[in-house]
């Protein structure tokens, strides 16, 4: 794809035969909310105790084999 003449809204991208453009909005970039609400006070004991929990667990399933 070739750049066009800019649009009022961001640039244009021409297809190469001229058949199609698509105008793409000018917008402020902005990452992925990908995290949890809950504070990491709340979150990091939980997993520690679900480690240790495994690790028990493990323990006695190889004591007992």
């Amino acid at each position: 794809m070739t750049h066009g003449t800019p649009g009022p809204h961001g640039s244009a991208l021409v297809d190469p035969l001229g058949s199609r453009s698509v105008t793409q909005p000018v917008t402020a970039a902005q990452l992925a909310h990908t995290g949890s609400d809950l504070p990491l006070g709340l979150v990091a004991p939980a997993g520690v105790g679900a480690l240790l929990a495994g690790a028990v667990l493990y323990r006695r399933a190889r004591a007992a084999a």
